[in-house]
C-alpha cells in the first residue's frame, strides 16, 4: 500500500484550518498534493478542506485516496490514529458517500424500481433485510435479485455451447499458456489484508489475461474456438468488450482466503482447463464444490467465497462474467448506462482537481 505520511505542509494546512482559515489550508495541501500526488492523507485533508460548493473535488480527492489505500476511508475508526487524520478520514468518507448517492439517484431516476434500488456498496449501505447471510459486494448492489451463492446455469443456450466445446478450448489455450508464459502477471499486486500476502505480487495466484478493463489483450490470440464460446454468452460488458476474462492458475499448496467480490448483477463462471485429480475445491457461501472437466460452474461472487489447491499441480480455470440471468433487457441497458458515467467520472478525476489549483 502507499504509505500515508503527514508531512510539514499537512501539519501546517491542519493549524491554518483549526483556526478557521480553510482557504488558506486548501491552498496548502493542495500544493503539496501536486508536490506528492502519491500521499493518500495529503488527499483525504485535501477533500476534507473542500467547502460545500466543492463537493465534487472532495469526492474526487476521497476516491483516489482510497485508491492508493485502501485503508484512507478507514482511518477514522482506526485505534492509534491521530486526531486530525481521524477526522479527515471521517469528513472524506462523508463527502465521497454524500456526492455518489447524489449521482446515483440521477443516474438511475428513469430506470426500474429495481435499478432504483441499487447502490454503490462501498459508499451507499444497502438497506436493512437487503443483503443475505454471508453476501456483502465490494462495489454494487442491486436489491430482490434471486441467490445463494451457487446458481445452476445448465439449462442455458450458451451454457450448452460453451460445454460441449471445452475439449477444443482447454487444448488451445492450454498451448497458448505453455508458449506465452511472459504474459502471466500477479492476479493481486498487492494483498488487501495480510491473509492475502502468501497470493499476492508474485506467481502463487497468476493470470493471463483475455480481457482486461474492456481492452483485449495479447494473450486472446489464436484462441479462436474460445472466442466463439464467449461469444455465445451474455458477457458482462459495459462497452463492447467484456470487463475482465482470465486465465487463473493457482500453484500447488496455495489457497484463496474467504473474501467478497465486486457486485451481486453478474455471475462469476469458472471453465475447468486444469484440474488436479484431487485436492482442488471451490466453497461459496459454505458450500464445496469440485471442478468437474466437462462443465462450468456460477456463483454470485458478492456471497463470501475461497478456493485451495492442496494437490502436487497447478490449478488452471478460464474465469468470465455473465450478467444475473434474472436481470431484464432494459435493467441491463440502464446498469451499462450506470457503470459508464462511473467510469467517465473515474477517468476526469484529477482534471477536476486541478481546478481547485
Amino acid at each position: 500500500m502507499t504509505a500515508n505520511k503527514i508531512t510539514p505542509a499537512i501539519e501546517y494546512s491542519w493549524q491554518q484550518y483549526v483556526k478557521g482559515d480553510r482557504s488558506g489550508a486548501l491552498t496548502t495541501v493542495f500544493k503539496e498534493y501536486q508536490r506528492a500526488p502519491q500521499n493518500a492523507l495529503a488527499l483525504l485533508f485535501l477533500s476534507t478542506y473542500c467547502n460545500d460548493h466543492q463537493l465534487e473535488e472532495a469526492a474526487c480527492a476521497a476516491s483516489i485516496a482510497d485508491e492508493l489505500n485502501g485503508a484512507s476511508l478507514f482511518l477514522w475508526s482506526s485505534n492509534g490514529v491521530p486526531d486530525p487524520i481521524r477526522h479527515a478520514s471521517k469528513i472524506s468518507v462523508e463527502k465521497l458517500n454524500q456526492f455518489l448517492a447524489s449521482k446515483h439517484v440521477d443516474h438511475t431516476k428513469n430506470s426500474t424500481v429495481r435499478i432504483q434500488k441499487s447502490c454503490w456498496a462501498k459508499n451507499q449501505k444497502p438497506k436493512p433485510g437487503y443483503l443475505k447471510e454471508n453476501q456483502s459486494p465490494h462495489l454494487f448492489f442491486i436489491p430482490d435479485l434471486p441467490s445463494n451463492g451457487w446458481h445452476d446455469t445448465s439449462g442455458l443456450e450458451w451454457h450448452k455451447y460453451f460445454c460441449e466445446k471445452i475439449d477444443s478450448i482447454r487444448k488451445e489455450i492450454i498451448s497458448t499458456w505453455h508458449n506465452n508464459q511472459m504474459l502471466g502477471r500477479p492476479y493481486l499486486k498487492q494483498p488487501p489484508n495480510k491473509e492475502f500476502v502468501e497470493i499476492s505480487s508474485n506467481k502463487n495466484w497468476e493470470s493471463f489475461d483475455l480481457y482486461l478493463e474492456g481492452k483485449r489483450c495479447d494473450f486472446f490470440k489464436n484462441l479462436e474456438e474460445t472466442e466463439k464460446a464467449l461469444e455465445q454468452a451474455p458477457l458482462f460488458c459495459i462497452d463492447e468488450n467484456p470487463e475482465e476474462v482470465f486465465l487463473s492458475i493457482l500453484k500447488s499448496g496455495q489457497k484463496i482466503p474467504p473474501h467478497y467480490g465486486l457486485g451481486n448483477h453478474a455471475l462469476t463462471i469458472h471453465c475447468p482447463i486444469i484440474i488436479p485429480d484431487s485436492g482442488c475445491s471451490i466453497t461459496v457461501n459454505k458450500e464445496k464444490k469440485h471442478w468437474n472437466q466437462r462443465d462450468l460452474l456460477a456463483f454470485d461472487d458478492s456471497f463470501i467465497h475461497h478456493a485451495e489447491n492442496e494437490s502436487q499441480d497447478d490449478r488452471v480455470v478460464l474465469i468470465f462474467s455473465v450478467w444475473h440471468p434474472d436481470l431484464k433487457n432494459t435493467e441491463i441497458a440502464d446498469l451499462q448506462s450506470i457503470f459508464k458515467k462511473r467510469k467517465l467520472w473515474l477517468k476526469k478525476r484529477n482534471d477536476k482537481l486541478a481546478s481547485l489549483g
